[in-house]
């Protein structure tokens, strides 16, 4: 995936997760961040550059890069990782 993409993904990752902090504080929000980022799936897909990208495989690739990234106990942001991850994994098979 290109850097475009990565800093496209990362865009609207660092967007969603202002809301869903916000959400979270001010409502009693029964949804993890991935959820919450579904909702945007056509955010995603635009930047992306997937249309034919899903919700439930959204949903994955946002959970298994957070895992990851807390796994590795990085310093570095969470949204850098996570979209890097994203990117780098919308094109290949997770189940």
């Amino acid at each position: 995936m290109s850097d475009l993409i990565k800093r496209d993904v990362r865009h609207v990752i660092e967007e969603l997760d202002a809301a869903y902090h916000g959400s979270t504080e001010y409502s009693g929000m029964n949804a993890d961040y991935a959820n919450f980022a579904g909702m945007a799936i056509g955010q995603f897909r635009t930047a992306m550059r997937d249309p034919d990208l899903t919700r439930d495989r959204l949903e994955l690739l946002l959970r298994k890069g957070i895992n990851k990234h807390r796994a590795k106990r990085c310093d570095s942001s969470w949204t850098k990782f996570v979209a890097s991850y994203v990117a780098k994994s919308s094109n290949t098979n997770i189940a």
